[in-house]
C-alpha cells in the first residue's frame, strides 16, 4: 500500500543553523544508477511538512529541505505542501519539487500563539532556491517572513482567480500586532501561466486563463528587492486582471489597514 506523508510537527530544539537537521534525499546501498528524487504523498487533512510546533512559540531553528518531490491530493488537497511558523529560523528549502497542493510553500512571519520564554515569536532566515513549484490549486509561495530568499526557482500554472499569485509577499502579525516585513529578495526565477484553473476542483489549467497578479507585495514592508526575473504568459490572458509585478496597497482593514513601503 501507498503511505501519505504527514510530518505535521516537526520541531527539534537541538538543531541550530551552523549545525542544520537536512531532511533529503541519499543513495541508498541496493542502488543501480541514479534514481528520481523521493516522492512524499499529501494527505487531505495537513501540510505534508510542518516546520511549526504545538502550543506555545518555541523557538528552534535550522533545516535544510533538499531533493525531495512533493505531490498532492490534487483537487481534494486542503493545504500548501510546506508550512512555516511559531518562530522557526533558519530553513533552507532547495531543488525541490510540489505539485498537486492547494499552495506550495506558506511562511508566515508571525503567530498567534502566546510567547514561550525565549520566543520573539517570528519566523525568519528563510531560503528558498532552485526549485520547480507547479499546478498547484492556490498560491506558490506565501511569505511574510524577514530576511527571506527566493532565487533561480519556476513557478508554473499556480493558482485560481484574482486572489492567487505565484509569489505573494504578505502581512505577519504577533498576537494581533501589525509586523513590518523586512528584507525579502525575489531574484532569478522564472514564473509562468499565473492563475489558470478555473476553480480549485478544476482537474486541469486552462491556457490563457491568467487572472492574477504574478508577484505582488501588500502591507508594510521595508527593503523588498525584485530583480532578475522573467515573467511570461505563452497565451494571451482574456482576463484584464492578468498583471505582471504590483507592490501596491491591498486595501487591508483591521489590525493590517495600515499599509506603506520603503526601500
Amino acid at each position: 500500500a501507498v503511505q501519505a506523508c504527514q510530518l505535521y510537527y516537526l520541531s527539534n530544539f537541538n538543531s541550530r543553523k551552523d549545525n542544520p537537521i537536512t531532511l533529503g534525499a541519499y543513495t541508498p546501498p541496493w542502488a543501480v544508477g541514479i534514481l528520481a528524487n523521493p516522492i512524499l504523498l499529501g494527505t487531505t487533512t495537513s501540510y505534508t511538512l510542518g516546520l511549526v510546533n504545538s502550543g506555545l512559540s518555541t523557538h528552534d531553528e535550522g533545516y535544510v529541505v533538499q531533493d525531495l518531490h512533493f505531490v498532492g491530493t490534487g483537487i481534494s488537497s486542503p493545504l500548501p505542501a510546506i508550512e512555516m511558523s511559531n518562530d522557526v529560523k533558519y530553513v533552507t528549502l532547495q531543488r525541490i519539487e510540489i505539485e498537486q497542493y492547494r499552495g506550495g510553500i506558506q511562511c508566515d512571519g508571525g503567530t498567534g500563539h502566546a510567547l514561550a520564554q525565549g520566543s520573539d515569536g517570528l519566523s525568519e532566515h528563510m531560503v528558498i532556491r532552485d526549485s520547480n513549484i507547479h499546478h498547484n490549486r492556490g498560491i506558490g509561495v506565501l511569505v511574510s517572513c524577514n530576511d527571506t530568499l527566493i532565487e533561480n526557482s519556476r513557478f508554473d500554472s499556480n493558482g485560481v482567480g484574482v486572489f492567487d499569485h505565484h509569489i505573494y509577499v504578505d502581512d505577519a502579525a504577533i498576537n494581533n500586532v501589525a509586523l513590518t516585513t523586512t528584507q525579502v529578495v525575489i531574484r532569478g526565477n522564472t514564473l509562468t501561466n499565473n492563475a489558470p484553473y478555473t476553480s480549485a476542483s478544476a482537474p486541469t489549467p486552462t491556457p490563457g486563463g491568467c487572472g492574477a497578479t504574478a508577484i505582488i507585495v501588500h502591507g508594510l514592508k521595508d527593503g523588498i528587492t525584485i530583480e532578475d526575473n522573467v515573467l511570461s504568459e505563452p497565451t494571451v490572458p482574456r482576463s484584464g486582471s492578468c498583471w505582471g509585478i504590483s507592490v501596491d496597497s491591498g486595501g487591508y482593514g483591521g489590525i493590517y489597514a495600515q499599509e506603506g513601503f520603503r526601500n
